[in-house]
């Protein structure tokens, strides 16, 4: 890559939440996406405890998102990035591979599926990613995504959020973005530095 990052970047609606700004994929954690099934899934891949706790590190600072079990809402909040990301923009960031055939650094998409479908079908209900990867026999590739940072918003603002940020990396760039209603473009910028 040269040094070079390519970042998808979206423009949403001028109904969507943040109208007419240009955002990275995202959204609000849904209570199925802290579902506990999803930890009998991921274990039925092979993953552990160890693997859980390896995407939380105890030595950095425990900011208030994280402090009710940092491991589960660690596991959430990534199931949830790639939900969301799935929702906005087609990209199904999930693996068929047992963990112990994991070989790979860059994150797993999953394309053999009608993604329009499905896509709508998570968006009404998130509860449904789940059944999507219990029918197509794959996972939510959350060890893909690395915790960059948490941001909260001033609180002289009238609305908050609460959010982490996540990045992932594709080994190549996507040529097909399927988005949502929300979003009414999808860019890959190329920056030569980090974010």
């Amino acid at each position: 890559m040269n040094g070079k990052r390519k970042n998808y970047i979206e423009t949403r609606t001028h109904t969507a939440s943040f109208p007419n700004s240009v955002v990275f994929p995202g959204g609000v954690c849904e209570a199925a996406d802290a579902d506990e099934r999803w930890l009998k899934l991921l274990s039925s891949f092979g993953f552990t405890q160890s693997d859980f706790e390896s995407l939380h590190n105890s030595s950095s600072p425990l900011t208030p998102l994280f402090q009710n079990n940092p491991i589960l809402r660690h596991v959430a909040l990534r199931i949830t990035a790639i939900r969301e990301t799935f929702e906005e923009l087609g990209l199904l960031i999930c693996s068929k591979e047992h963990k112990n055939n994991r070989k790979n650094v860059w994150a797993s998409l999953i394309s053999d599926i009608d993604i329009k479908e499905w896509q709508s079908r998570v968006s009404k209900n998130p509860a449904d990613l789940l059944v999507l990867c219990k029918e197509y026999n794959c996972y939510p590739d959350i060890w893909s995504l690395h915790y960059w940072s948490n941001w909260l918003t001033p609180i002289s603002q009238p609305k908050r959020f609460d959010t982490a940020f996540f990045i992932s990396g594709l080994e190549t760039k996507q040529t097909t973005v399927t988005s949502d209603g929300e979003v009414v473009n999808v860019e890959v910028i190329t920056s030569t530095h980090p974010m």
